[in-house]
């Protein structure tokens, strides 16, 4: 299923699934719940990891558009070529050309099955008729509250509050504004693993073991797979940020809610420190300012990365 693997410095950098086309949409939580095309581009799925320790990420993109995949988030499949991905304050849907290709159609459910909590709703699985067709142009409007149905309960199971959230309603940030920070936020978690950056030291590992089988060093040669909260956590932090320069001090940021381990078969890792939360935000405040999550494109940005470091 690998199609390409580049090794860097401090980890590897592999393409496991592409395609020429896909469509990717924001189902935003705002007031309005606007459905805003995002991005039109050549789609593909990454899997970032590095060299010393099990900590690794996985993530799609189309375009410049990336967004992560965890364990502790679902993907639903809800037609031939439609998928949805629910996460904390983020709704999103993919959908690629009637003409794609069934084999890889079939590779990206093979991805998902393994690095996503996923689930396949297609009527002739489920004998449940969908609210419109695919090649219907209200097919997500149609489809969003059904969506929503699925998909929040299972977010709820794994500790995360679905919708929008508490600092996205205080700041009126838009949806897709929020998919450009979950965007940047992703490429940056990505450049600190290929980078090194990002150490045992500044991860919390969550699972079926106890602490102190956690804290022991086999503990670390396992896959560990990333948790949503990792990504999330550090949106809502910029968030906060830019509230509190408005002088909107009224909110308090509650603490990343954490995964419910007894519902884990698996182990999960999220961010710890408020130093390396502070570092990534910096990292974050200068990209948007100097709009690099909109100019950079694909692969290149990650490229360009690993070349500084």
């Amino acid at each position: 299923m690998m199609v390409e693997t580049q090794e860097h410095h401090h980890g590897f950098f592999s393409t496991v699934v592409n395609n020429e086309y896909a469509t990717l949409w924001s189902l935003d939580y705002d007031d309005g719940h606007l459905i805003t095309v995002i991005s039109q581009d050549e789609f593909s799925v990454k899997l970032i990891e590095q060299k010393m320790s099990p900590i690794f990420i996985t993530a799609c993109m189309v375009g410049g558009i990336h967004w992560p995949v965890t364990r502790d988030a679902p993907v639903i499949r809800i037609g031939r070529w439609s998928f949805a991905f629910a996460m904390p304050g983020l709704l999103y849907g993919l959908q690629f050309p009637p003409n794609c290709r069934d084999a890889m159609l079939g590779e990206l459910v093979m991805f998902f099955e393994k690095f996503a909590h996923f689930e396949d709703y297609r009527e002739k699985l489920t004998g449940i008729p969908f609210p419109l067709p695919e090649s219907e142009a209200d097919f997500w409007t149609a489809s969003r509250s059904w969506i929503e149905r699925i998909t929040h309960p299972k977010l709820v199971q794994y500790g995360h509050c679905p919708g929008k959230s508490e600092s996205s309603i205080w700041n009126q940030a838009t949806g897709s504004l929020r998919v450009h920070r979950m965007s940047t936020v992703t490429h940056n978690v990505a450049e600190y693993i290929l980078s090194g950056a990002l150490k045992p030291t500044h991860i919390n590992i969550q699972g079926m073991r106890s602490r102190l089988e956690l804290d022991n060093s086999d503990a670390y040669t396992e896959q560990i797979f990333p948790s949503i909260s990792a990504f999330t956590t550090v949106v809502e932090a910029v968030e906060m940020f830019g509230m509190t320069s408005k002088g909107k001090t009224g909110y308090v940021p509650k603490q990343p809610d954490m995964v419910l381990v007894e519902f884990l078969d698996f182990k999960v890792w999220t961010l710890k420190g408020e130093c390396l939360i502070n570092q990534m935000k910096k990292v974050l405040l200068a990209n948007w300012a100097q709009g690099n999550s909109s100019k950079k494109h694909g692969d290149e940005s990650w490229k360009e990365s690993e070349k500084q470091n």
